[in-house]
């Protein structure tokens, strides 16, 4: 699965729009303009399947050991 995200367009960085899908459906989506809120800058974007892209989820990693756990053993 992968997550659709744009790009804010006062950072430039990805914006999660929380929507999980495959390829398949991303291509069949139709093309309607929504909002998304930005985490990096604040403001909501419009976006819509013409300038969203796909990003795959990264793996799930744990949690990191606290600091003084590290070297104990």
């Amino acid at each position: 699965m992968a997550t659709i995200c744009t790009s804010c367009p006062n950072t430039g960085r990805a914006v999660s729009t929380g929507i999980e899908t495959d390829a398949d459906s991303f291509l069949a989506m139709p093309e309607v303009i929504t909002r998304v809120r930005c985490p990096h800058c604040g403001e909501e974007h419009n976006w819509s399947k013409h300038n969203a892209f796909l990003r795959e989820n990264a793996p799930a990693t744990s949690p990191r050991p606290p600091p003084e756990a590290v070297g104990e053993g």
